[in-house]
């Protein structure tokens, strides 16, 4: 069986992740071959990249970099038995297609969050560039075989099982927090810097920030310890996850939020708040309400390096067995669409 994935993209970078962990868990059971608009900054042995090319438009114009593509996509030959796509609409020119759906929200849902939580300018776009996406996602929705819905935890998400982190049994526990823009409101960093400031011994803990943006006013005024390690590459940033003793995934919206995954797959254990995506996906973290930093408060006061070990070990093991079944249900999904 050979399977088109479509399409990488590193401007993205939940999405470009997901692509890459994609291929490597399928060209365990079929021949597989990977669109790219982007050069892949690892090697991907057993993955065959095709149609390298940058799409010159700008993050604003989706619709655009769709119609710059159009005319290279139709040039490709090649027949597949399932083209999966992860970035529609590139994939709704071909036959027997797997599509993935991001969001659990509405477009007018999304249209107003990306208005209300984006970082200055892109929330200028949030209208614009939803009815652009909306436009895209039905090319592909209505041709599709089969929809995943990534947020619904239905497909297990795809990482690469890294070697276990060794965990730390004194000292401070470090927690780390990371985002494309630390000032987007949506990923809610400001709940973990008051959750720090309510916690009942304030120098157990230290605060690593990982992202570009503007340092928040209300990060410079508090009295807590914290590091900003500004933007890093993926390699980095799991080098950091080795180091550090606990993730904080505090968002009041995300379609994915892989960074979380990213430390399942090292043992680094993940304290997320409880929006709908995140209850679906990481099943062995401790979870908060994303309004209430006294909830978190609460749990950050209840760890120890005992416990973060143990949580640790749980979240590796639980992703290992995850890929495990996401091979199966691949494999099955795969093999009914080609016959379809």
């Amino acid at each position: 069986m050979k399977i088109l994935i479509c399409a990488y993209d590193k401007s993205s970078s939940g999405i470009s992740a997901y692509t890459i962990e994609l291929a490597k868990v399928v060209k365990e059971i079929a021949r597989v071959d990977l669109m790219c608009f982007d050069a892949i900054e690892e090697e991907l042995e057993g993955v065959k990249s095709i149609l390298e090319t940058k799409i010159n438009a700008p993050r604003f114009a989706p619709l655009l970099s769709f119609m710059l593509a159009r005319t290279k996509l139709k040039s490709l030959k090649e027949e597949y038995d399932v083209v999966h796509e992860t970035l529609p609409p590139y994939g709704s020119l071909f036959s027997n297609l797997v599509t993935t759906r991001w969001s659990h929200l509405t477009y007018s849902q999304i249209a107003a969050l990306r208005t209300r939580e984006l970082s200055f300018p892109e929330k200028l776009g949030g209208i614009p560039v939803t009815l652009q996406h909306y436009l895209l996602d039905s090319m592909s929705f209505k041709k599709a075989k089969y929809v995943i819905r990534v947020w619904s935890g239905e497909f297990p998400i795809p990482c690469e099982i890294k070697r276990i982190k060794e965990y730390n049994n004194q000292g401070k526990i470090n927690l780390l927090f990371v985002s494309r823009d630390i000032s987007m409101p949506r990923k809610n960093l400001k709940v973990v810097v008051e959750a720090l400031k309510h916690v009942k011994v304030p120098n157990r803990f230290a605060l690593h920030i990982v992202g570009g943006g503007k340092i928040p006013k209300y990060l410079k005024r508090a009295k807590i310890d914290y590091f900003i390690h500004g933007k890093l590459p993926r390699e980095r940033v799991l080098e950091l996850m080795r180091k550090v003793d606990v993730l904080v995934l505090p968002s009041t919206y995300e379609e994915l939020g892989y960074v979380g995954i990213e430390a399942y797959s090292v043992g680094l254990p993940v304290i997320v708040s409880n929006i709908l995506p995140f209850r679906n996906i990481f099943k062995v973290s401790l979870k908060f309400d994303p309004k209430d930093p006294l909830e978190l408060a609460k749990i950050l006061d209840g760890l120890d390096h005992s416990l973060l070990a143990e949580l640790g070990h749980k979240t590796h093991e639980y992703i290992a067995n995850e890929r495990s079944r996401l091979k199966f249900k691949l494999k099955l999904l795969y093999e009914k669409v080609s016959k379809q």
